[in-house]
């Protein structure tokens, strides 16, 4: 078996730890979950006579972006989604996942966190397990903040795929794939500017 693609930029030689994760991990069911429970709490589910603008960035092959879509269709929202990634081949993949299953209303953007800049302010920005591979974490909160009005980070503690990544440690390769957890995630926000943003943070356990 052959690295997938989104594995030939994080590990150097083992293949398919990160892939092996995900078949067993309920992470992504979990985080659904969660977001069905909690979406009263935010202002964009109040959105009336027009879609709700999301921006998923670091979607990947839409993973997330499915259940996310699944659980603003299941409120009633009708939704405008822009989902950026700064890997092509992932893109094409979502491109191709989606017309299969016959979802419209999806922009695909190749882009990084730091660096993309919206043509409009989004009403909620979706970054889900992609703050590891950021060259600067706090330059990449600082843009996802400027790029909507709400913004949902998931991120792991010291489970998930953390625990996969210290064990194959010696394999991972340097520059922007670090080890980070929530709570690094929490000091970065603490260091910045939230201009009158609140800030809640809530934790939720997965089978690993």
């Amino acid at each position: 078996m052959g690295l997938e693609p989104f594995e030939q930029f994080i590990y150097v030689e083992p293949e398919g730890p990160y892939t092996s994760w995900l078949e067993t991990t309920s992470e992504k069911h979990d985080f659904e979950a969660w977001l069905a429970r909690h979406l009263h709490l935010f202002e964009a589910s109040r959105i009336t006579g027009r879609p709700l603008s999301v921006l998923d960035i670091g979607c990947s092959w839409g993973s997330t972006s499915f259940r996310v879509i699944r659980v603003l269709k299941a409120a009633g929202l009708e939704i405008e989604y822009t989902g950026v990634d700064p890997y092509q081949p992932q893109l094409d993949k979502f491109r191709q996942l989606a017309d299969k299953s016959g979802l419209t209303g999806v922009r695909f953007v190749q882009g990084n966190a730091e660096e993309y800049v919206p043509d409009h302010e989004h009403d909620l920005v979706i970054a889900s397990h992609m703050l590891y591979y950021t060259s600067s974490m706090s330059r990449s909160l600082a843009n996802l903040l400027a790029a909507g009005r709400e913004l949902v980070v998931v991120h792991h503690g010291k489970r998930g795929i953390n625990t996969v990544h210290e064990a194959f440690g010696p394999h991972v390769k340097a520059g922007a794939h670090v080890i980070s957890l929530d709570d690094d995630v929490a000091k970065c926000f603490a260091s910045l500017d939230l201009s009158g943003r609140v800030l809640h943070r809530h934790n939720f356990s997965s089978t690993v």
